[in-house]
């Protein structure tokens, strides 16, 4: 039999009045009219206040507005707490705000649970939307097996930046800042104010001649005429890819990679003398001079540096 006594009762954070207060209505078929038959004014509670009007039931859904504002704040790694706290203050107190940080929570964890594993579908999707719906935008991309392996796009924006200022661009890849380890590789140029300004951006499953040559011929077919200077890393294949490429154009490597290679090939104890890095901020960053006052300057300025027998008396005072 039944034991009534050892029933659990579920946990609920609302606690019951029995209160009475009702209004019940009934629509009459014939009169096409609703009508009240019972009303009950009476409360046996006292009725919240406004200020905790957010906590009932039906002010917690999180409507349209709210779960779009998550979604976005989320894609600069703003969690559901913050953007609960951001809301509270936009809006001047909680009271204003629908949902609490819980909710912000388990909204968030809804949209994680729902992008799941379709994230490049929705980046084509709303990418190809563009494509139809917006003017002058580009986009091209490399799927294999169902998996999206690279991809370039350009806006409107980008692609009059690079007829106003194409002429001369550098591009770089920066790798393993998302977690999907792909490549991501910008085109930037400069423009009459001295800005940087974006001609496109791509990505790419890995770094080779295929991959680069890919890319640079996408990005060529969306700007239709090949740059005069081009500026890059060190990298071989994208060497290789923007020779077989940009036939027509001058490639040279970027001089902040090379400063960078200081350390490697110059003792550290010798970069420490200001001197030595004075004299060659002074010749590379110059722009006016020739190749054969460069190796002048080189020799005159930095001979004296390397000298053996100032090196051993620097490691000497170093000893001290």
């Amino acid at each position: 039999m039944y034991d009534k006594s050892k029933k659990q009762h579920r946990q609920s954070r609302y606690t019951v009045f029995g209160c009475r207060a009702r209004i019940k209505v009934s629509y009459d078929h014939a009169t096409e009219q609703y009508k009240i038959y019972d009303f009950i004014a009476a409360h046996n509670h006292c009725m919240i206040s406004s200020d905790n009007a957010n906590m009932l039931k039906q002010n917690r859904k999180l409507g349209f507005e709210e779960q779009q504002f998550i979604h976005k704040v989320s894609l600069n790694k703003i969690g559901p707490t913050t953007a609960h706290n951001i809301q509270v203050s936009l809006k001047c107190g909680p009271h204003n705000v629908r949902g609490t940080t819980e909710d912000f929570k388990n909204c968030s964890r809804d949209i994680r649970a729902f992008i799941g594993k379709r994230n490049a579908d929705i980046l084509l999707h709303t990418m190809r939307s563009g494509v139809t719906n917006l003017k002058d935008f580009y986009l091209d991309c490399v799927i294999v097996d169902n998996e999206l392996r690279s991809f370039f796009l350009a806006d409107f924006v980008s692609l009059r930046n690079s007829e106003a200022f194409g002429d001369v661009y550098a591009f770089d890849t920066t790798y393993d800042t998302n977690k999907y380890k792909m490549i991501f590789m910008p085109f930037t140029g400069v423009d009459h104010h001295k800005k940087y300004v974006i001609f496109g951006a791509g990505m790419l499953y890995n770094e080779t001649i295929e991959s680069y040559t890919w890319l640079l011929n996408t990005f060529l077919a969306a700007r239709k005429k090949q740059p005069i200077f081009i500026l890059t890393d060190q990298d071989a294949s994208m060497k290789q890819a923007v020779s077989t490429v940009f036939t027509n154009s001058i490639h040279r490597l970027c001089m902040w990679h090379i400063m960078r290679k200081l350390s490697s090939k110059i003792s550290n104890d010798i970069l420490d003398n200001t001197t030595l890095l004075s004299s060659i901020h002074k010749l590379v960053w110059n722009l006016f001079i020739t190749p054969q006052t460069f190796e002048e300057r080189w020799h005159r300025d930095t001979d004296v540096l390397f000298d053996e027998d100032y090196i051993k008396m620097r490691e000497l005072k170093c000893a001290f």
